[in-house]
């Protein structure tokens, strides 16, 4: 009886999240985003992935770092909980290019005005994926994963890949900060 109990039990929690996943209000798509690239940021063919595909890569000459964006079109406005679903979002995505669960608290929120001031977007995480294992990932150790909202318009998912993690450190970087200025949600 206490065995048929917990399996239920767990069968009703899987049903749950599946109906939370099922129903986010977004869907693979581009909208009109505008990117600011510097002479050094080179556009490349777009990857496939098994996880998720992009819409725009991006690296260097010397391929130091490859920089993707996938975008997720808001197909249900003015969504009451939408920061709930755009961290589920987070929160999916960023185990797909991981290839494993990672802790959650590695998961962090940006500052809702900086995202605003310097991508003109709403709220947005961040989380630093060390020796990832998916097909997205292959051939880089380090990636740095981020999410953007904009109202009513969708999320910019964006990663941002090297071998090297002291890319990632030296935030004085001007290359670092190039990169990571690179696109601003349109007006």
């Amino acid at each position: 009886m206490k065995k048929s109990f917990l399996i239920i039990l767990f069968l009703s929690g899987f049903a749950s999240i599946h109906a939370q996943i099922a129903s986010l209000p977004f869907s693979l798509g581009i909208f009109d985003i505008d990117f600011i690239l510097r002479p050094h940021i080179i556009k490349i063919e777009n990857n496939k992935s098994e996880q998720i595909d992009t819409h725009y890569n991006f690296t260097d000459r010397n391929r130091t770092y490859e920089l993707r964006y996938t975008l997720f079109r808001q197909t249900e406005k003015n969504d009451q909980d939408i920061r709930k679903a755009v961290a589920v979002m987070a929160i999916m995505t960023m185990f797909n290019i991981a290839g494993y669960e990672f802790d959650l608290s590695k998961i962090y929120p940006f500052n809702d005005n900086d995202v605003k001031k310097e991508f003109n977007g709403d709220f947005g995480f961040v989380a630093m994926i060390i020796d990832p294992v998916s097909n997205y990932t292959k051939g880089y150790k380090c990636v740095r994963a981020e999410i953007f909202y904009k109202n009513n318009i969708g999320i910019v998912f964006r990663t941002i890949m090297t071998n090297d993690i002291n890319f990632f450190l030296n935030y004085e970087s001007i290359i670092f900060d190039e990169i990571y200025h690179s696109f601003k949600f349109k007006n």
